[in-house]
This record gives C-alpha cells, structure tokens and sequence, in this order.
C-alpha cells in the first residue's frame, strides 16, 4: 500500500489490478482494474482511477514529503505573523487617531 497525498493530508491507498466490489456505510463500489481502495480512519472507500489521479499526489519519499509539510507550515506562520503585525499597527494608528479626536472634542465642548 501507498501513501499519498491530498490538501495535505497523508492518505493509503491501493491500485487494484482486478475489478472489486466494495461495500461499505455509503453502499456499494463496483471497481474496475486500475480503480483503488482508500483507507482512512480504519474505513475503507472505492475511488475510479481516472478521480483518484486527479486529487492526490503520490509521496515517494516519506521524509522529504514530511519536511516540505513542515517548510509550508513555518511559511504559513510567517505570513500569518505579518498579517498580525500589520492588524496591530493599523489598531495602533487608529487609537492614536480616536485618541486626537476626543481630546479635541473635550477640547472644543469645555470652553
């Protein structure tokens, strides 16, 4: 069995080399040659070749699949902490800015 890939998630799976009928909970899956078996959460589910092929992403190297997940999760918390920073300026601008406005309405109501 093969581990594969999809909007990084790690799945099994396995290309059949005969036709299968595969039951389970959603009913019935008759697959043809070529069509493969996903195994997730102890569930199995038929998926048509041509569909599979299309969603996931075979991994060959375990390792170097694993690292480019963690590269792309540092990456997305990097951009995250630029959004954040750029939030936090803009509420700071914008204090400074409510601040200047009462102390001129205090300003221009206590005459």
């Amino acid at each position: 069995m093969q581990t594969y890939i999809v909007n990084n998630l790690a799945i099994k799976a396995e290309q059949m080399n005969q036709d299968f009928t595969l039951e389970n909970e959603n009913g019935t899956f008759n697959g043809r040659k070529g069509d493969y078996i996903i195994h997730t959460k102890g569930k199995q589910r038929g998926l048509s070749k041509l569909e599979f092929e299309q969603t996931y992403q075979k991994v060959e190297d375990w390792e170097s699949a694993k690292d480019k997940f963690r590269q792309m999760m540092a990456q997305g918390y990097q951009e995250m902490g630029s959004i954040n920073l750029g939030i936090a300026n803009e509420d700071v601008h914008l204090e400074v800015e409510a601040a200047r406005i009462r102390e001129q309405y205090i300003n221009k109501h206590s005459k």
